[in-house]
């Protein structure tokens, strides 16, 4: 009904044993940066207990797999191991070849737009008293939920400058592109809010449930359950 509790938990343990395996690794090696977004990667695994406890949102089982699978692609594979700036090209309506597409890192911000457009339209739901169908006021949720996803993605890149700013690591590329990369980060993670939206209407429209709307329909229903356990205590 929320989503797998035991997949939930494999995840969560997996994430913990790499963590720590690869923080050891990098401290072993010298990189301290690297060892650094490894163990500070850990703090992930409390946003699904603190939002629970202080936001009175759960983003269910499901949600919260997505959610722990997403920080492994983006902090461990993509930061860590550094594969955010191993593949890439240089497109063909660019002169300067300085300024190149990195592949792993745009398909994470399409990826990204997808999965919080998908927080988006849960914390939607979970604000709206008395809860609503999801089949009113569709448009609203989506400019909503996209608003939501591109909010963060441009969280995301005043991170990544405030790294540039205190630390000297240039994940922006900014030096070399200017804000090429950072117009195409969002650029991206707005394709991805594009890519969620459809689904969703078509899940409003023609009733089709994809994976991505049942893990809404998930988050729902813990949110629902959350909503009438805390009706009963106040009664």
């Amino acid at each position: 009904m929320y989503g797998n509790k035991n997949i939930y938990k494999a995840a969560m343990a997996a994430y913990t044993a790499v963590a720590i395996f690869a923080t050891t690794k990098f401290i072993l090696q010298g990189n301290w940066y690297s060892a650094a977004v490894s163990a500070g990667s850990l703090v992930f695994l409390l946003i699904r207990p603190a939002m629970r406890r202080f936001l009175k949102f759960d983003m269910g089982y499901r949600l919260g797999t997505l959610f722990i699978v997403f920080c492994f692609m983006s902090y461990q594979m993509g930061t860590a191991l550094e594969w955010f700036y191993k593949y890439y090209f240089a497109p063909w309506f660019v002169q300067n070849q300085v300024m190149y597409i990195t592949i792993y890192d745009k398909v994470l911000h399409v990826l990204s737009g997808i999965l919080f457009t998908l927080f988006g339209l849960c914390i939607y739901q979970r604000l709206s008293k008395p809860i609503t169908d999801r089949k009113c006021n569709a448009l609203l949720q989506i400019f909503f939920a996209v608003g939501f996803a591109m909010f963060t993605a441009v969280l995301w890149e005043i991170h990544e400058f405030l790294g540039y700013i205190l630390i000297g690591h240039d994940s922006q590329q900014h030096t070399n592109t200017g804000v090429f990369d950072t117009m195409l980060d969002l650029i991206s993670g707005l394709i991805g809010g594009i890519i969620m939206s459809l689904d969703f209407l078509l899940y409003v429209r023609k009733g089709a449930r994809s994976p991505l709307t049942k893990t809404m329909e998930y988050c729902d229903n813990a949110n629902r359950l959350m909503t009438d356990t805390q009706g009963d205590a106040e009664v």
